[in-house]
């Protein structure tokens, strides 16, 4: 992601995995806060780990409302659109504060480890056996197909043992 802004000064923060988090020019830690100067350039690239990453900035976000929320899940499309390249991001009531800037949290402690829990549920019984033994017994690869409700592995096929009516959880 790639920001400009392009009038007036606001304070944001960024928190989440451990991102590349670069203002105008200058590296910051991955969970900082931050002015930004009217022509600043911010810049979030993936870091050494972590999916996710949260830009928030003290003022009132200027998006469409839904049920409460100014949220956006682009799965259904619920609650508006996401950004895409060259959108304007506005922001009413933009406030800065000059006084807080810098590392709010060390996020090391938080990385993820390499291993995952499995944790059954009522799914089991859409498994043969043999597959449940292997999910655990197998090593199974995290695949590019993911997001923040699932994920897809990459390994050995698990059989089913009656029609697939799963819903998400």
């Amino acid at each position: 992601l790639t920001l400009k802004c392009i009038e007036g000064e606001i304070t944001a923060a960024v928190g989440g995995g451990y991102f590349s988090i670069n203002l105008d020019g200058n590296e910051l830690a991955p969970w900082s806060i931050f002015t930004l100067q009217e022509g600043s350039v911010l810049k979030i690239r993936s870091g050494d780990w972590g999916s996710w990453c949260y830009l928030s900035f003290l003022g009132d976000m200027d998006t469409k409302e839904w049920l409460g929320s100014q949220s956006v899940h682009q799965g259904s499309g619920l609650c508006g659109l996401p950004y895409k390249q060259d959108d304007k991001v506005v922001v009413d009531n933009a406030k800065s504060t000059t006084d807080t800037s810098g590392s709010f949290f060390d996020p090391k402690p938080l990385k993820p480890s390499s291993d995952i829990r499995v944790v059954q549920g009522p799914q089991e019984k859409y498994f043969e056996d043999i597959s449940v033994s292997k999910l655990y017994l197998t090593e199974f690869k995290l695949s590019a197909e993911y997001d923040r409700m699932g994920v897809r592995l990459n390994g050995q096929k698990l059989q089913i043992n009656r029609a697939l009516d799963m819903p998400s959880e």
